[in-house]
């Protein structure tokens, strides 16, 4: 992506003024619109006029994806691939390795457990990463939510981990080998070269179901994710449960808490709705 043809100004111009109308047609929000709410519109004419020569690719990105922010969406955005095309497999085993997810002090913490093939070296799922190539990793979380996606500035910095080893190679190149600095559960400071050569295995922590708690009159129903494709009679069960129970309670109010919830398939929320 640095190293190939440049991308001409005009072209990029002309990328930018299709996006823009793209946008404007095809959005919800400024259907039948003749212009974006300024916000929009003042991020689209800063990336316009930040083109004034030919640029790599990764140069390009750098410029146009700062627009993302400004969508206010979770699902409208400037991909994170330099290719313009999702990245094949060949590539992914190139990026950085391991899942992760921000908990609700801001902290990045490892989705998985990890360990290497020949068991040389085991992670623990929810070790704090603290540097990533000796830069701090608030500092990379506050670096590229510049360019992520979401509604606010704290479910930008969330879906940022979605796609983590992406942003990571889009913005900062960072592919191949890593050095990273973690914080284990027990608090010790730790830090590994890491190669990604395909000799890493996960096990996935399940995701946490849904509970519920009495306050008062009030049953208060915590449902922290809608990731549950990998286990969903689990999550249909727990949610089941949790609803015979409230019900038999007696209680005259219900608040459905979905504070730093993750996400996940829209079949799941349809669940907690009926």
């Amino acid at each position: 992506p640095d190293t190939g043809p440049r991308l001409g100004a005009a072209d990029l111009r002309a990328d930018i003024q299709a996006w823009h109308a793209a946008v404007l047609q095809r959005h919800p929000r400024f259907h039948g619109q003749s212009r974006l709410d300024e916000p929009l519109e003042r991020a689209f004419a800063a990336a316009r006029a930040s083109i004034t020569g030919p640029l790599s690719r990764r140069e390009a990105f750098w410029v146009l994806s700062r627009v993302n922010p400004a969508l206010r969406d979770g699902h409208t955005l400037l991909m994170p691939w330099l290719s313009g095309q999702a990245p094949d497999d060949r590539l992914r085993a190139r990026l950085f390795p391991f899942g992760v997810d921000l908990d609700g002090a801001g902290a990045l913490r490892l989705r998985s457990h990890w360990q290497r093939r020949d068991a040389s070296v085991t992670l623990t799922a929810g070790s704090r990463l603290l540097t990533l190539n000796g830069v701090p990793v608030d500092i990379l979380l506050s670096e590229l939510a510049a360019h992520s996606h979401g509604e606010t500035t704290v479910l930008q910095r969330h879906l940022l981990t979605l796609m983590w080893p992406l942003w990571l190679h889009a913005l900062r190149g960072v592919q191949d080998r890593f050095t990273v600095s973690i914080e284990t559960l027990a608090g010790l400071p730790r830090t590994l070269e890491i190669v990604a050569d395909g000799q890493w295995v996960a096990t996935r922590v399940p995701p946490v179901q849904p509970t519920w708690s009495r306050r008062g009159d009030v049953a208060w129903l915590r449902v922290p994710t809608f990731d549950v494709d990998e286990a969903p009679a689990d999550f249909e069960r727990a949610l089941d449960r949790a609803f015979t129970e409230i019900l038999a309670s007696g209680l005259s109010g219900l608040v459905v808490d979905v504070r730093g919830n993750t996400g996940g398939q829209s079949d799941a929320a349809s669940q907690v709705l009926k």
